[in-house]
C-alpha cells in the first residue's frame, strides 16, 4: 500500500511539471546580463529574444547590471522568484574567472546551465600605427602597458600571456569602461590589448586601430588578413577563445530548463544567429548543456592555474 501511495505521488508530480512546462511561458521573461548596453553580446542576446518573443508570443526583455565582473548581476538575478521567468546570461569572466578570483563559487553553483550563444576569438588592438608584432615589441619596451576591461579578465589574462610571449614585464591597466580603454589604446597611452572583433571592429574600419594578430589557432574568417599570434611568435595561447552563456536558477522546476534549452539552442542554430554571429566576429555554438557544464568545468581548472601563475589577486 505504501509503494502505491509513492507511486501515485511520484505520477501528480511529473504531471503537474508536465503541465507547468506545456503552459510556460505564463508572463514577459526577462534576461538578466552583467554586459553593458551596446556590446557585442548585447546586441546578440536581443537578437534572440526577438526570435523568443516569436515562439512564446510574450515580451522578451534584457535587464543589464554590468559591475564588479558579474557580481552584481548574478546576485540581482537569484534575487527574482525562481519560477522559469528570467534567464542569466554571463560572459566567461563572470562564468570562469569570477567564482575563481572573487571566490564567489557560491553564485554559479546556483545556477544550472542551458546553453551557450556563441564562441569568438581575441583579437591583439593597437594604434594604427603600430604594423607589425615587432612595431608591438618596440612600442612595449618603450611604453610596457597594456588595457582590459578589468582586473582577472580574459582581457587581462591575454595580455599577461602576450606580455610573456614578447619577453616584455608589462603593466597591466584595468577599465571600468569599454570606451576610454579603446581610446588610449588608440591614442598611444596603452601599447595594446586584448578585445573581441565584435567590439572593436567600427575603430579597426575606421582606420584608428590596427589588428596585429588573433588567439585562435586558425585565422578569423572576418579578417582571413590577419594572422594568429601562433604563426607570428610561434606560441599558442591558452587564452584562445571565450563565450557567453545562458543559465537559470537551479529552485527552477526541471521541465522548464529542459523546454528552454531545447528552443534556444534552436534559435541558436538558426541560419539568422549564425550569420549575425559571423558579423560579430564569432560563430554560434550551441552546446546542450552538459556538454557546457564540461567545458565550464575545464576552462575553471586551465584558468584557476593561469590566475596563480600571473599572481592576480584583487582587492
Amino acid at each position: 500500500m505504501k509503494f502505491i501511495k509513492q507511486l501515485l505521488i511520484l505520477s501528480v508530480v511529473i504531471s503537474t511539471y508536465s503541465v507547468l512546462a506545456d503552459t510556460f511561458p505564463t508572463k514577459p521573461i526577462k534576461i538578466i546580463t552583467n554586459l553593458p548596453v551596446g556590446s557585442a553580446p548585447d546586441v546578440f542576446i536581443r537578437k534572440i529574444a526577438v526570435e523568443l518573443e516569436k515562439k512564446y508570443s510574450v515580451s522578451v526583455l534584457t535587464e543589464n547590471k554590468p559591475g564588479a565582473g558579474g557580481i552584481v548581476a548574478m546576485e540581482y538575478y537569484l534575487s527574482l522568484p525562481a519560477d522559469g521567468h528570467s534567464i542569466f546570461l554571463g560572459d566567461f569572466g563572470a562564468i570562469i574567472i569570477v567564482p575563481i578570483l572573487h571566490n564567489r563559487k557560491n553564485l554559479i553553483e546556483q545556477l544550472t546551465p542551458l546553453t551557450s550563444t556563441y564562441i569568438n576569438q581575441w583579437v591583439i588592438i593597437t594604434s594604427s600605427g603600430i604594423k607589425t608584432i615587432e612595431d608591438l615589441q618596440a612600442a612595449l619596451k618603450a611604453n610596457p602597458k597594456f588595457g582590459s576591461w578589468g582586473v582577472g579578465t580574459a582581457g587581462h589574462l591575454c595580455g599577461q600571456e602576450l606580455s610573456l610571449i614578447l619577453g616584455v614585464d608589462a603593466t597591466h591597466v584595468p577599465y571600468k569602461e569599454y570606451g576610454p580603454w579603446f581610446v588610449d589604446t588608440i591614442n598611444g597611452a596603452l601599447s595594446f590589448g586584448c578585445s573581441t572583433i565584435g567590439s572593436t571592429q567600427s575603430y579597426q574600419k575606421s582606420g584608428k586601430m590596427n589588428y596585429i594578430a588573433t588567439s585562435g589557432n586558425q585565422r578569423d574568417p572576418l579578417y582571413p588578413a590577419v594572422p594568429t599570434v601562433k604563426e607570428l611568435t610561434k606560441h599558442e595561447f591558452q587564452v584562445a577563445t571565450g563565450w557567453i552563456s545562458l543559465f537559470i536558477n537551479k529552485k527552477v522546476n526541471p521541465e522548464i530548463p529542459r523546454k528552454l534549452e531545447k528552443d534556444l539552442r534552436e534559435i541558436i542554430s538558426s541560419d539568422l544567429l549564425k550569420e549575425q554571429a559571423k558579423i560579430l566576429g564569432a560563430t554560434a555554438w550551441a552546446p546542450n548543456s552538459a556538454e557546457l557544464a564540461r567545458a565550464i568545468e575545464h576552462e575553471s581548472k586551465t584558468y584557476s592555474e593561469l590566475i596563480k601563475k600571473y599572481n592576480i589577486t584583487v582587492k
